[in-house]
């Protein structure tokens, strides 16, 4: 005949023993909208990454990701991210990994491209080659705060005169 237990001999069961199990509505609110608030923050500097990138790449520009960076310029095409492909592909690479380089070598770069890259400020390089550029450029340049190397090759500046009226 099997023993039968009585609830006197079993042991309470403590409010506090489960209550970390427990969330209550409003803290799993919280919690959805930070992490909301923080993929919001993370999508949007993704996408201005990306229009700046696609400008470049129009003007057929090369870009540089921080996992193709070797010493100086000069990248690893070859580099693997290590994001696995299919969420690169899905989400774009912008959103995990930043332009580090650019390089700028076709005549059809103007101004406004180089206004597109003051959207990455993770910028280290920047090469520029056979540009008609005008002295406004020096300015855009002023706004990258990462800047280690600057390459202009070949590049001609048009200055405009100032006249005092």
């Amino acid at each position: 005949m099997p023993a039968i237990v009585s609830s006197a001999n079993a042991a309470p069961r403590t409010r506090s023993s489960r209550r970390w199990l427990r969330y209550s509505v409003r803290s799993m609110l919280a919690l959805v909208t930070v992490l909301c608030v923080f993929l919001a923050i993370a999508t949007h500097k993704a996408g201005i990454q990306r229009r700046a990138v696609a400008a470049v790449k129009i003007d057929f520009g090369r870009v540089v990701y921080d996992f193709q960076e070797t010493e100086g310029f000069w990248s690893n095409d070859r580099a693997e991210s290590p994001i696995p492909a299919w969420i690169r592909d899905t989400l774009g690479i912008d959103l995990f990994h930043n332009v580090v380089g650019v390089e700028l070598s076709s005549p059809a770069v103007t101004d406004d491209t180089l206004q597109q890259l003051a959207a990455l400020p993770h910028l280290k390089h920047l090469y520029i080659a056979d540009q008609q550029l005008s002295t406004a450029v020096l300015g855009h340049l002023a706004k990258f705060k990462c800047l280690q190397g600057l390459s202009l090759s070949a590049a001609q500046f048009q200055t405009t005169a100032v006249t005092d009226t």
